[in-house]
C-alpha cells in the first residue's frame, strides 16, 4: 500500500449554461442553479452477495441468509432517506456491485454522501468501444494467424477448444446469424433496449454520422468471432472461415453499447451483474475504453468484485498510445488482464558468423525475395561495393560484405547482382534504401557499422569464411496502444499482450449475404478477445486437470511466462517498456507446459469520506511498487505454486537497472509451497521511473519472469489535478442553440474542499464570474 491516502473521486461536469452573465453578451440574464437533473452510481458499504459468497466458499464457512437480509435492509434506509432529496431509483445491484444507479438533481449530489451507508458516489461516465477502425490496405489479415503466434493451435492439438466453458462479451450486440458465430450463442441481453435480443444495432438511412461514427454497430460481432468463432458453421471442414482462438466455447452476448458505438457506465454494470449471477460465466470480456486513465470507478469494482466471485476479466488498454499515461478505464482495472495490441510479426534475418561471439541483426531493405535460410554461404569483403571492387574476385553464389559510402545503396546492390553475388550486406548506421525495382537488387542487408567493422576485419583476415543466414519471426508493439501506468496509484499496467493489428474477422451482413461478412480490424479491442480466448482454453485445462486454477492464478500463469515483444524499428532490437508491453504476449504453449507459477500479494486500499475501507486483496504476475518516495524500503511477498506434480527448487535472481537502487531477493532458492520477500531499497538521491525483472529457474529449465516497475520522487505525491477538459473551449452564453454551453470536465486524484472557476471575456480578458463548487 502507498504512503499516500486515495480517495473515490467525484467527478464534476459543470455545465456553463446562458445563464452565466457575461458583460456585453446580450440575453444572458439568468442564474445557473444546478436544478438539471443527472444520473450517477452510488455504492452502499455491504459486500455484493456473490462476493460475500465466494469469500464464505474461500474459508470452507456456511453462507447464509443473511447475508442477502443485510443487503436489503441497507437498501431500504437508503431508499427511505433517498425521498427529500428530490431523487429517484433507475436501478438496484446487490450481487457485483452493491449500490444503486439514481437520478438526481446536479446540486443534490453531495446530499448523497451525507446518507449512512454510503461508500462512494460515482458519475455514469460513457466507454466506447476500443477499436482503431478497419486494418490499413498494407497489413494482411491474419486472424488464422494470429492464433498460431500465441500458441492457441497447440492447445487445440491437445483436445483443449474452450468445450462448456462460458464467455461473456460486453459490446454492441452481436449478429447471430452469422455462420462463424452458427450455435455459439446460448445466451446474453440488450442492456440497451431492454430486451432478450443481443442483435447489433442495424443501419437506419436517417440517422447520419456523428462524430465520425456510423449510426449502426459491427464491433460486438468482431470481438465475438476472434473469440468463439466456428469456422463455418455451415461446413465445419472449410477452413477459409475465422475460427476464434476458442472455437468450442459458450457465447453469452450483452448488448451495453447502443447506436454510434456508446455505453453508461450503468449499463455495463448491470451487464456485469447479469452475466456473473444469472448466466455464471467462467470469462468476461470488456472492449471498451474511455478517454480518462483513473481506477477507480463504479465499474472498476464490479469488475473487481466479479474476479473475486470466480470470473476471468479481460479488458482493452485503449487507443489512445504511444505517449505515456494513455490507458484508458476500465484498462487500468486492478485485478483484471488489461490487454496491449501487439503488431503482426515480420521476417527478422539473423546471421550466424563462426568464430564470433554475437549474432548480427541485419535490416532488410529490398523487395528482392528473402535469403534462403540455414545454407553456409562463403563471405567476400568487395570494399566500397564500386563495379571496380569486383575485378578478380569471384563473388558467385557468395555473400558480399561491403563499407558504406561514395555510391548509393541501389547501385552497391545492382553491382552485386551483376558480378553473381546471392547477397549483400552494407555495414551503415543508416539503413539502406533501395530506389527501383525488386528484380534490379540481391537480396539486401544492413548492419551497424561497428558490428560491420568487426564482420570486414574478420573476413579480411581470413578469421571467418562462412556465414549463416537464420530468418526470424518477431513481433513489435501497435503504436497506438494504449501505456500505463494506470493512475492515480502507478500501478504497471497493461498486464499482457495480444495480437491487436490486421485481425480478420466476423461482422454482420445486414443483407443477409454473408459470403464477405468478415473485416480487418485493429485496436485493443481486437487484443483483448484473444487473451479471453486464450483464458477460456486455460480455464479448460485448469478443469481438466483438476488444478482447480483461480481468475488470479490464470492472469499469474499467463504472465509468468509472456514473450518480450521487440522494436522492430530499432537495430538492436530494444525491448519495450513494462507500462508498453506489459510482461509481454502471451504464449499459450509455455502456460500449459509450466510445472509451476508464481503470484505477487496485493492489496489496494481506498479512503472514503474519511474512512479507510477493508483492503481489496488480489494476487498478480507483477511487482508493481507504484509511486514511492526515495529513501525508501518496501517490499512484496512472492508466492510460488505447484501445478504439476514437479516439486523442483527454483533459484531467485534479479535484473534490475545499475542507478534504480537495489532489489533482493529474501531467499536464494524456493520451492513451490513457500513463499519470499523482494525488497526495494530506495536511495536518497534516486528519482525517476525504474524497470526489471526478478527471474525464477527451475532445475528442469523451467523459467518464470516478473516484472518489477516503480515510481521514485523525492515525495510520492501525485498531482491533485489529473486532467481537465473543456469542450468546446470557446462559447458564446448568448442564447444560440448551438454555441450557448460548454462542459467543464477534471479529475481529481485527491479530495478537494472546493474549487474556482474563472471565466474570462476573451476581447477583455478580465476575471466575469467565478463559481465555487464543494464538492
Amino acid at each position: 500500500m502507498h504512503s499516500f491516502r486515495k480517495y473515490i473521486f467525484l467527478a464534476l461536469s459543470v455545465l456553463l449554461l446562458a445563464s452565466m452573465v457575461l458583460p456585453g453578451v446580450a440575453g444572458a440574464t439568468e442564474k445557473m442553479d444546478g436544478s438539471d437533473r443527472i444520473t450517477v452510481i452510488v455504492e452502499l458499504q455491504q459486500e455484493p452477495v456473490n462476493v460475500a459468497e465466494a469469500q464464505a466458499a474461500s474459508t470452507q464457512s456456511l453462507f447464509g441468509d443473511d447475508v442477502e437480509s443485510d443487503i436489503r435492509q441497507e437498501h431500504h434506509q437508503f431508499r427511505s432517506a433517498l425521498k427529500p432529496l428530490q431523487a429517484s431509483i433507475r436501478y438496484e445491484f446487490r450481487h457485483v456491485f452493491n449500490g444503486f444507479s439514481v437520478r438526481i438533481p446536479a446540486n443534490k449530489v453531495d446530499d448523497l454522501l451525507t446518507i449512512p451507508g454510503v461508500k462512494a458516489v460515482y458519475p455514469n461516465a460513457e466507454f466506447q468501444a476500443a477499436s482503431n477502425g478497419t486494418s490499413a490496405d498494407g497489413d494482411s489479415a491474419w486472424m488464422h494467424k494470429s492464433a498460431y503466434s500465441i500458441g492457441a493451435n497447440d492447445l487445440w492439438d491437445r483436445g483443449y477448444e474452450g468445450a462448456g466453458i462460458k464467455v461473456g462479451v460486453l459490446d454492441s450486440g452481436v449478429d447471430y446469424h452469422h455462420p462463424s458465430l452458427k450455435g455459439a450463442l446460448k445466451g446474453g441481453y440488450d442492456f440497451v433496449d431492454n430486451d432478450d435480443d443481443p442483435m447489433e444495432t442495424r443501419p437506419d438511412k436517417t440517422k447520419p454520422k456523428k462524430d465520425g461514427k456510423e449510426y449502426h454497430t459491427t464491433h460486438g460481432t468482431h470481438v465475438a468471432g476472434t473469440i468463439v468463432g466456428r469456422g463455418n458453421g455451415d461446413h465445419p471442414g472449410d477452413s477459409g472461415k475465422i475460427r476464434g482462438i476458442a472455437p468450442q466455447a459458450d457465447l453469452y452476448a450483452y448488448r451495453v453499447t447502443g447506436p454510434y458505438g456508446t455505453a453508461s457506465q450503468e449499463a455495463v454494470i448491470r451487464a456485469i451483474e447479469h452475466a456473473v449471477y444469472q448466466d455464471q460465466v467462467d470469462v468476461l470480456n470488456l472492449s471498451l475504453g474511455s478517454d480518462y486513465n483513473f481506477q477507480y470507478s463504479a465499474q472498476s469494482v464490479a469488475l473487481d468484485n466479479a474476479t473475486k466471485a470466480g470470473v476471468v476479466v479481460v479488458v482493452a488498454a485503449g487507443n489512445y498510445g504511444p505517449k505515456p499515461h494513455t490507458l484508458g478505464s476500465p484498462g487500468g482495472e486492478e485485478a483484471a488482464i488489461s490487454v496491449a495490441a501487439s503488431s503482426p510479426p515480420v521476417l527478422t534475418p539473423v546471421f550466424h558468423v563462426d568464430g564470433l561471439y554475437r549474432k548480427f541483426f541485419p535490416r532488410h531493405a529490398t523487395s528482392s525475395p528473402i535469403l534462403a535460410v540455414d545454407k553456409p554461404l562463403e563471405a567476400v569483403y568487395a570494399g566500397i561495393g564500386k563495379k571496380k571492387d569486383y575485378k578478380n574476385k569471384n563473388v558467385k553464389g557468395k555473400l558480399v560484405v561491403v563499407s558504406h559510402g561514395q555510391i548509393s545503396a541501389g547501385e552497391k546492390s545492382r553491382n552485386a547482382k551483376h558480378a553473381g553475388a546471392a547477397a549483400l550486406i552494407i555495414c551503415s548506421d543508416l539503413a539502406p534504401y533501395l530506389h527501383g525495382e525488386g528484380y534490379e537488387f540481391v537480396p539486401t542487408y544492413g548492419i551497424s557499422g561497428d558490428d560491420g567493422i568487426i564482420l570486414t576485419n574478420h573476413i579480411r583476415s581470413g578469421s571467418v569464411k562462412k556465414v549463416v543466414c537464420t530468418n526470424i519471426e518477431e513481433q513489435g508493439l501497435w503504436s497506438g496502444s494504449a501505456r500505463g501506468p494506470a493512475l492515480p496509484d502507478y500501478t504497471l499496467k497493461p498486464d499482457i499482450a495480444a495480437p491487436g493489428v490486421a485481425i480478420l474477422s466476423s461482422v454482420p451482413a445486414w443483407d443477409g449475404n454473408y459470403e464477405h461478412a468478415y473485416e480487418s480490424f485493429q485496436g485493443t479491442s481486437m487484443a483483448a478477445p484473444h487473451i479471453a480466448g486464450a483464458a477460456a482454453l486455460l480455464v479448460e485445462y485448469s478443469r481438466k486437470n483438476n488444478l482447480d486454477l483461480s481468475p488470479d492464478e490464470i492472469k499469474a500463469l499467463m504472465m509468468n511466462h509472456a514473450v518480450d515483444l521487440v522494436d522492430l524499428k530499432d537495430r538492436m532490437r530494444k525491448r519495450y517498456k513494462l507500462t508498453e508491453q506489459g510482461a509481454g504476449q502471451v504464449d499459450l504453449k509455455r502456460c500449459v507446459e509450466a510445472p509451476a507459477i508464481a503470484l505477487v500479494q496485493e492489496s489496494a486500499s481506498v479512503t472514503l469520506k474519511d474512512n479507510p475501507s477493508a483492503p481489496f486483496e488480489y494476487e498478480t504476475g507483477s511487482l508493481s511498487f507504484g509511486a514511492i518516495s526515495s529513501a525508501n524500503t518496501v517490499k512484496k511477498t512472492v508466492r510460488l505454486k505447484s501445478i504439476s506434480n514437479a516439486r523442483q527448487p527454483y533459484s531467485v535472481s534479479i535484473d534490475w537497472p545499475t542507478g534504480g537502487g537495489i532489489v533482493t531477493s529474501s531467499k536464494a532458492t524456493v520451492s513451490p509451497g513457500q513463499t519470499f520477500d523482494v525488497r526495494l531499497h530506495i536511495p536518497a538521491h534516486v528519482t525517476g521511473n525504474y524497470e526489471g525483472h526478478v527471474i525464477l529457474k527451475g532445475d528442469g529449465g523451467h523459467e518464470i519472469r516478473l516484472p518489477v516497475s516503480v515510481y521514485v520522487s523525492a515525495q510520492s505525491e501525485v498531482p491533485v489535478l489529473e486532467w481537465l477538459k473543456v469542450s468546446p473551449d470557446v462559447f458564446a452564453p448568448n442564447g444560440h442553440p448551438n454555441h450557448n454551453k460548454t462542459m467543464l470536465s477534471m479529475q481529481f486524484n485527491t479530495k478537494i474542499n472546493d474549487f474556482k472557476l474563472t471565466v474570462l471575456n476573451l476581447h477583455e480578458h478580465h476575471n466575469n464570474s467565478n463559481v465555487s463548487k464543494k464538492q
